[in-house]
């Protein structure tokens, strides 16, 4: 800014716009902060140092067949900016805060080292899920007969024995009496 303007506050903004190719995908970079501080000017040099981290998810397919797909994101944020030199016009005199007739702010991008990596990956497979679906129909209708075999064999001719048996003794008592 030139001139006899006064600023207390600045908005920075970093914006990328997303981008396919093929399976992979980066996602669109949209980043503002506001920096400002009460009854404070901005110092005749500032600067904002900004960082950015990568961010890669690699998400597998339930099908071997189909293609890994890959997106990426930057992660933004501003650590140690400093905007306002308190301490120069502590030193020098508060007035000099509206004597400058350049306010430069520097910007400066540093990209981190390392990045985050996400792999997701289905639990199981579709042949996987096929598989499980028909032992799990197989076991039900398995327990279905085996239950039916127990009735039929088990439980009807014990019940039939004890009505038998309980058919058997009332109609002899009653005629003991």
């Amino acid at each position: 800014m030139t001139g006899p303007h006064w600023a207390n506050a600045v908005r920075v903004c970093l914006r990328g716009e997303s981008q396919i190719i093929l399976n992979t995908i980066l996602h669109a970079l949209d980043f503002c902060q506001l920096f400002s501080a009460p009854n404070q000017t901005l110092a005749h040099a500032s600067k904002i140092p900004f960082t950015i981290t990568k961010i890669i998810n690699i998400t597998k397919s339930m099908e071997k067949t189909r293609p890994i797909t890959y997106s990426g994101l930057w992660l933004s944020s501003v650590h140690g900016a400093s905007l306002f030199n308190e301490a120069f016009y502590t030193e020098f005199g508060n007035y000099l805060r509206y004597t400058f007739a350049l306010t430069t702010i520097r910007i400066t991008f540093d990209e981190r080292s390392f990045y985050i990596k996400n792999i997701q990956e289905p639990i199981v497979r579709t042949r996987q899920t096929v598989f499980q679906a028909l032992l799990f129909t197989s076991l039900v209708i398995e327990l279905f007969g085996f239950s039916f075999l127990l009735v039929k064999l088990l439980v009807l001719p014990i019940i039939r024995r004890i009505l038998a048996v309980c058919h058997k003794y009332p109609v002899e008592t009653q005629i003991s009496n």
